[in-house]
C-alpha cells in the first residue's frame, strides 16, 4: 500500500511540477516579448533576421516542463503494473506481451477477421 502511495505522489507531484514549469515558460516568453519590443530596434531586427529566437524562451523552457509530465506518466505506469501485479493478475496486458505468448505457445498470431 505504501508503494502505491508512493507511486501516486510522486506522479502528482510531477504533475504539479510540469505546470508550473510551464507558467515559468509562458511568464519568460511574454517579458522576452516585452523586452524585444519595448526596445524597437531590437524587436524590428530579430523579427527580420531571427524569427525563431522569438520563442525560445518558450521552447527552451517548456522541453523541462514536458520531461516532467513524461516522468508523471512514468509514475501511473508504474503504479499501474504495480496494482496489477498485486492483485496476481498474470495476462499479458499489451499487444506485444500477447504476441510474445502467442509465439512461445507456438501458435500463430492471433488475427481479426473483417467480415465480423
Amino acid at each position: 500500500m505504501l508503494k502505491q502511495l508512493e507511486l501516486l505522489g510522486l506522479a502528482l507531484c510531477m504533475f504539479v511540477v510540469g505546470g508550473l514549469i510551464f507558467i515559468l515558460a509562458i511568464s519568460a516568453e511574454i517579458a522576452w516579448l516585452g523586452l524585444l519590443f519595448g526596445s524597437v530596434l531590437p524587436g524590428v531586427l530579430m523579427l527580420i533576421f531571427a524569427p525563431p529566437l522569438l520563442l525560445l524562451p518558450f521552447g527552451f523552457i517548456s522541453y523541462f516542463g514536458w520531461q516532467s509530465f513524461r516522468a508523471a506518466f512514468f509514475f501511473l505506469d508504474q503504479f499501474y503494473h504495480y496494482r496489477r501485479m498485486m492483485a496476481g493478475v498474470q495476462e499479458p496486458i499489451t499487444l506485444q506481451e500477447k504476441l510474445n505468448a502467442h509465439f512461445r505457445e507456438g501458435r500463430k498470431p492471433p488475427t481479426q477477421d473483417r467480415n465480423s
